[in-house]
């Protein structure tokens, strides 16, 4: 009766949650975007060739595979205009598969542009891209066009979002009373919401680009799991973000009772069979 209890009251904690990432989406996607962005105002001017010099996950800022629908950063040089450009955000919306001039395309496949620079541009990897077993990327824009750069096309590659926006640290998390901090701690036995990508296909299938609405929750296909400070904590619900960019997961969890406070409490999230690998961290009480 008791465990029926703390399920049916995390149930609702998790509910409150929804409800402050609704109110808050706002100062989140912001939040988001700094991080994606690293930088702002004006950037060194386009040199006069296009290079890719890597592509990371970017959340936790590490290259390697991609996965269908991640957001991923592309660094190097001549991407896109000296000033960056960042594409609106609305419900509803589609980002945009050109972006101050330049387009990026992954075996062909057009990509939906979160921002573009000259020296980093985001975007979204094509859901298309599932199956394949890697992807051709190009940059294009008025200059021309970049030489190919090669990734491996991978099930998911999972990232944790963190405040300091190195995909090490404190995790942009939300719990009641706001962001998780070393202030804001979230109380063991309740609820805290996750920020990821990497998450890999969805059902129902993803659409790239698409803001997402409140109408249609996109989930995750392949199992996830969260270990807290070693234990493992049980997932309340996972999918897209309703007003938020496309290719980000939030993920409610239960933090387990059992855990003593601590400011800096390490945290792990897996998909698909794959861990995330930076030291992050969540604040609990």
């Amino acid at each position: 009766m008791r465990a029926g209890t703390a399920i049916i009251g995390a149930a609702h904690a998790a509910s409150r949650l929804r409800g402050l990432t609704m109110t808050t989406r706002g100062n989140r996607i912001l939040l988001i975007l700094c991080g994606l962005i690293l930088i702002g105002g004006s950037l060194p001017a386009p040199l006069s060739a296009q290079t890719i010099t890597s592509i990371t996950n970017a959340a936790s800022g590490l290259p390697g595979g991609v996965s269908p629908g991640e957001i991923v950063v592309i660094y190097g040089t001549s991407l896109g205009p000296a000033t960056l450009m960042s594409a609106p955000i609305a419900a509803g919306s589609t980002l945009p598969v050109s972006l101050g001039g330049a387009s990026v395309s992954f075996n062909g496949i057009a990509a939906p542009i979160v921002y573009a620079s000259a020296s980093q541009t985001a975007v979204q990897v094509p859901y298309e891209l599932a199956g394949s077993g890697s992807a051709s990327v190009l940059v294009t824009n008025g200059n021309g066009t970049s030489p190919a750069f090669n990734v491996p096309v991978v099930l998911s590659a999972p990232g944790l979002f963190t405040l300091n926006y190195s995909g090490a640290g404190q995790v942009a998390a939300l719990n009641v009373g706001g962001a998780n901090s070393a202030q804001n701690p979230v109380p063991a036995g309740s609820s805290v919401l996750l920020f990821a990508t990497g998450e890999g296909v969805t059902f129902p299938a993803g659409v790239d680009g698409l803001i997402q609405t409140v109408t249609t929750i996109r989930q995750p296909t392949q199992p996830i799991s969260v270990l807290i400070a070693g234990t493992e904590a049980q997932v309340l619900f996972s999918g897209s973000v309703p007003g938020d960019i496309p290719g980000i997961v939030e993920i409610g969890v239960l933090v387990p009772p059992s855990l003593p406070a601590n400011a800096a409490v390490p945290i792990t999230l897996t998909i698909g069979g794959v861990t995330t690998t930076r030291m992050t961290t969540l604040a609990v009480q």
